[in-house]
């Protein structure tokens, strides 16, 4: 089942629920990830329902609970909506088939690049830094596609860290992180489609002790309950894989954040590597 039909069941039942069933039908349609992740009693508040009114309402639909009804949502729609032809089902593309493909692709990018300081405050951004600055040993994970992004996270900040580990595609790593303790940081990258390997390394992590920062898509991600911190960047490209254009905004976001804390320090590692990199003939002058 997908969201279209989902929709299509509730107005095909329509004429058979109550006014407040159908109040109720109509904050559905509209608030669909809300049902799929608040209570009962949110809901009912939310939506000036009774709970009775609610699980009624589930019943009306062939569920045999509300409970049900939300399992449905989670497990049929989004995780359905993670498939790469369930993504391009997901994105309407009539503005784009209206307008350039290419102009479109770009003011989608730039709207959910302005959207980054709604779902991520600047005390989420200032408590991440302060993680960073006090961390021991970083460990940076990320599997699939999300490798590529951790491996960018660990390429700029072992300039200013050389206690850096790089667990994405380890082929040791549990030999690698094994050590990890309650004085260390794991920021894990895990975005759609999730990978189980993310998953076990969190819990891995929280199990040591250790802060964890998780970068992900949505509150429905796994392990979004187990983050200190928790950075989400929703995204719903014109096409069928993930972009990392605002996670790449994070990363110059944190290291800017970290230098300016730690000015004299970072100053003085920079400089190091400069000299280095000057006089070893790496880069054309």
């Amino acid at each position: 089942m997908n969201r279209e039909e989902f929709i299509r069941i509730i107005q095909n039942k329509k004429d058979s629920l109550t006014n407040n069933q159908k109040k109720f039908a109509k904050y559905v349609v509209d608030h669909l990830n809300k049902i799929a992740i608040s209570t009962i009693k949110d809901l009912s508040m939310d939506s000036d329902v009774s709970s009775a009114t609610i699980v009624r309402f589930s019943k009306q639909l062939g569920f045999s609970g509300f409970n049900k009804l939300q399992k449905e949502i989670r497990k049929t729609i989004f995780r359905g909506e993670l498939s790469y032809t369930g993504r391009i089902d997901r994105v309407s593309l009539g503005r784009a088939k209206e307008e350039n493909i290419f102009l479109s692709s770009i003011s989608n990018d730039k709207k959910y690049l302005d959207n980054i300081l709604v779902d991520n405050s600047v005390r989420k951004f200032e408590e991440a830094v302060e993680l960073l600055s006090k961390a021991n040993k970083i460990y940076f994970h990320g599997v699939r596609s999300s490798s590529y992004v951790a491996n960018l996270f660990y390429y700029f900040f072992k300039q200013l860290n050389p206690n850096t580990v790089n667990l994405a595609n380890s082929i040791n790593l549990f030999e690698e992180i094994v050590n990890i303790c309650s004085s260390d940081l794991l920021i894990s990258i895990n975005f759609p489609r999730y990978a189980e390997e993310g998953i076990r390394v969190v819990n891995f992590a929280k199990r040591k002790k250790a802060k964890v920062i998780l970068v992900t898509d949505s509150i429905l991600a796994p392990n979004e309950e187990k983050a200190d911190i928790l950075f989400l960047f929703e995204y719903k490209s014109l096409s069928f894989f993930n972009s990392y254009i605002d996670v790449v905004v994070l990363i110059n976001a944190l290291l800017a954040g970290l230098i300016f804390k730690n000015k004299t320090k970072y100053h003085e590692r920079l400089k190091s590597i400069d000299d280095l990199v000057r006089n070893s003939g790496i880069l054309v002058q």
